[in-house]
């Protein structure tokens, strides 16, 4: 399995086929956001040699952190996440590319 990041997302994975966008969605009281458009985000690995990203979305009146990491018994990406701010909510946005078109 191998995937990449782009805007704070995980926008590509390539296993077992390629193209999924997996972005996030976090909504309050009256409005949400999704991280991938506001594009206020910080990026941080443990060290350079250790691809572990952690990612750390900043918003109006929440703040998203992301860990990602690889699961050793299945084909798949653990994404651990903390959503602090005061009555918002995390929804997850899956944007399947079906069938290789896009």
């Amino acid at each position: 399995m191998w995937a990449t990041l782009g805007r704070g997302i995980v926008n590509e994975v390539y296993w077992p086929s390629t193209g999924r966008d997996l972005g996030f969605i976090v909504a309050g009281r009256s409005k949400w956001h999704e991280v991938k458009r506001v594009a206020r985000y910080q990026l941080s690995l443990p060290e350079p040699f250790i691809p572990l990203p952690r990612v750390v979305h900043q918003g109006e009146g929440y703040r998203l952190e992301l860990e990602l990491s690889p699961d050793q018994s299945r084909d798949t990406i653990v994404i651990a996440f903390r959503l602090t701010g005061e009555d918002v909510a995390l929804y997850v946005l899956l944007a399947p590319h079906l069938d290789g078109s896009g």
